[in-house]
């Protein structure tokens, strides 16, 4: 898979999580300590395929109460 498609799916997978978490990008940022706007420039990344830090992933998941590799599902 090229990793374009793969940090689009990665998108998708974060909020579908947080659509069945019942979060929001706002609930995100402030479990994170961050702005929402650091939020919405990170989903922009990943949502045109660009490479995201893998520690970020790793506190979104936590954050969310998610596995990491939930964000890796129907990946093909």
């Amino acid at each position: 898979m090229e990793l374009e498609k793969l940090n689009k799916t990665i998108a998708k997978n974060i909020e579908k999580s947080l659509i069945d978490k019942e979060m929001s990008k706002t609930d995100l940022a402030r479990k994170l300590g961050i702005q929402e706007k650091s939020v919405s420039f990170i989903f922009r990344k990943l949502k045109t395929g660009k490479n995201v830090n893998t520690i970020t992933l790793c506190k979104w998941a936590e954050a969310i109460g998610v596995n990491i590799s939930d964000f890796f599902c129907n990946v093909s």
